[in-house]
């Protein structure tokens, strides 16, 4: 496509990413900003405004494009672009390269789509290992508290027969004692009637 060809078209930030293989369009920016005096208004408007190359300006990110890939930095890119040296555009339109930005942003989507279904494989995965992990100790849990209220309730019975048993012990204390008084007593009485009959 020739230059006259470009001239009536206007390509975005991402048109250029997509044009020189630039792995983010803020490389595109910053380009925009180090070589703005070679490039026309539309390619650096104000802040908030709508970033737009014309056929020129997407020959000045040729060079750029190029140089920089050839490890050249800004300084000497600078000079070249002062001298008049120009990029190479390949032969192809912003509609053209929309169809190829709607193909890279499927790609990406597609890429995302598999690594996410990957990583949700792997989650899966972890899950049903750790559930298979849980269930032993679940059954382990419900074990152990069925002990603990086994073991609860004899704990019960254990403290009410020893409740029950210190009762009995008072009980039989106090029946013990009044046994003993009585028998005193009554042995007192046959030792004074017999003091009695000997007199």
């Amino acid at each position: 496509m020739s230059l006259e060809g470009y001239s009536l078209n206007m390509f975005t930030t991402k048109h250029a990413q997509v044009m020189f293989r630039v792995a983010s369009p803020q490389t595109i920016r910053n380009w925009t900003k180090e070589f703005a005096g070679y490039l026309s208004p539309s390619a650096t408007p104000g802040s908030g405004s709508t970033r737009r190359f014309s056929g020129e300006d997407m020959e000045i990110l040729a060079l750029i494009a190029e140089l920089s890939s050839q490890g050249i930095g800004f300084e000497e890119i600078h000079a070249s672009l002062a001298s008049g040296q120009r990029g190479k555009l390949p032969n192809i339109s912003p509609e053209d390269i929309d169809v190829l930005v709607a193909g890279e942003m499927e790609r990406q989507l597609s890429t995302q789509l598999h690594e996410t279904t990957e990583l949700a494989q792997r989650l899966q995965g972890e899950l049903d290992e750790l559930k298979l992990q849980v269930q032993p100790l679940r059954e382990e849990n419900i074990r152990l508290k069925a002990q603990i209220e086994d073991r609860e309730s004899r704990l019960d019975q254990l403290n009410q027969q020893l409740r029950d048993a210190q009762e009995r012990i008072i009980q039989l204390a106090e029946e013990k004692g009044q046994a003993y008084v009585k028998g005193t007593m009554e042995a007192l009485g046959r030792n004074r009637d017999q003091s009695k009959d000997n007199s």
